[in-house]
């Protein structure tokens, strides 16, 4: 028998994410525009099977989040966030300073005895911006019933092409910390990594034919409204996704080692490692380094301009070299016409968290988002970082004040 289990489950960034690519699809009740992730509805139906698993909304969404379970035909799970005046006040006196969403998990918990999952987007960068999860991170690591997942990309994840969400790289992350078993190879049939246009090239290319796979009986994604799912076709499911979810975990293997061939086919100047040495920092947004090869290139922090306090912005780039023993990870974007590598640059830090070196510079207010560099594939991060500097009046805004 499973133990029990207090889920408490966001909305946007987790299960609802923007898409360009897609219209979204609209709540009748409301008239919202949302953004279902490939298989959310199915996800919250499997949750909702679980006799096990005490599902509870914690989103902006507040009891509007009932919409979701309407929309997945499942039952209404209630919400705990936000609090009231009063819940909120002695809240503070109870538990102390944190997050309103802290506030509201640990209220709401606070005669539970058993474990408890929290599915969000955002608690990896709990370290780098204020008004965010730290509190939640710090309740996290001194309980072990207290279990985090993060449905936000790390900076290395997201130029990868990772999506934030409930996706392929974490699902089976969520499956095991809910103790879903019986039935995770529905949400894996459904939470597929995508195909990218490289691959999909050199698939054509080296004559793989795609092979008929049996339609998953729940797959209708377009469906606004269908039945729960019961248990026959939950193992009827189970037993195809076996066979998709082995034909897709070889595929993404493949994929991976194409995909950097097509790369190096491409750019033949850019080693295919993740580690390089940094042999000379040379300004305050270039550096010089090495490749695993020996040979040595030039490479430019992409999205980024450093000229406006240069020196500082040099010293700070040293110090973030020094403090990774020189090691770095790089992840090219394009050639410059001056033969410099356009890059984001990286450095592993504390807990597995990459730290951006365009990030760390901008927090510092030793450089500004480049009009020039929209290639470079963390944008908001970046603005984020940027808006923290602006509100710190620290380095270049701190001089024009």
């Amino acid at each position: 028998m499973n133990e029990p289990i207090l889920l408490f489950l966001d909305i946007n960034g987790v299960i609802d994410v923007e898409d360009t690519e897609t219209p979204g699809e609209k709540f009748p009740q409301d008239s919202s525009t949302v953004y279902p992730v490939p298989g959310a509805k199915e996800f919250l139906q499997v949750i909702d099977s679980c006799d096990w698993i005490q599902p509870v909304w914690i989103s902006s969404w507040g009891c509007q989040s009932q919409a979701w379970n309407k929309w997945a035909k499942t039952n209404r799970w209630p919400s705990a966030y936000p609090l009231d005046a009063d819940e909120q006040h002695t809240a503070l006196e109870l538990i102390g300073h944190g997050s309103d969403k802290y506030l509201a998990a640990r209220w709401y918990s606070r005669d539970w005895q058993h474990r408890i999952v929290w599915i969000e987007d955002g608690f990896w960068a709990s370290n780098f911006y204020d008004n965010s999860m730290g509190a939640a991170v710090k309740w996290a690591e001194n309980n072990p019933k207290v279990k985090l997942i993060d449905t936000s990309a790390t900076i290395k994840q997201r130029c990868n092409g990772y999506k934030e969400g409930i996706r392929h790289w974490n699902i089976e992350q969520i499956c095991d910390a809910l103790n879903i078993q019986n039935r995770r190879e529905i949400l894996f049939n459904q939470i597929k990594a995508p195909i990218t246009e490289e691959l999909a090239e050199v698939l054509e290319l080296t004559n793989v034919v795609e092979q008929e796979v049996i339609t998953n009986p729940i797959d209708n994604s377009k469906a606004y409204l269908r039945e729960p799912l019961d248990e026959q076709q939950m193992n009827t499911s189970g037993k195809i996704a076996t066979i998709v979810g082995a034909i897709a975990g070889v595929t993404a293997i493949i994929g991976v080692v194409i995909v950097s061939l097509l790369i190096f086919l491409k750019n033949q100047t850019v080693a295919l490692t993740q580690q390089w040495t940094v042999l000379k920092v040379t300004g305050g947004d270039t550096m010089l380094v090495r490749q695993t090869n020996g040979n040595q290139i030039q490479v430019r922090l992409c999205g980024i301009n450093a000229r406006e306090v240069s020196v500082e912005a040099t010293k700070k780039l040293r110090s973030l070299v020094a403090a990774a023993d020189n090691q770095v990870m790089i992840i090219p974007v394009k050639q410059d016409p001056d033969g410099y590598i356009s890059a984001e640059v990286m450095a592993d830090g504390s807990s597995e968290i990459e730290i951006s070196f365009q990030e760390e510079l901008l927090k510092s207010g030793l450089a500004k988002i480049s009009k020039l560099g929209l290639e470079c594939p963390n944008q908001l991060a970046f603005k984020n970082a940027e808006n923290l500097a602006k509100l710190s009046n620290v380095g270049v805004w701190g001089k024009n004040k």
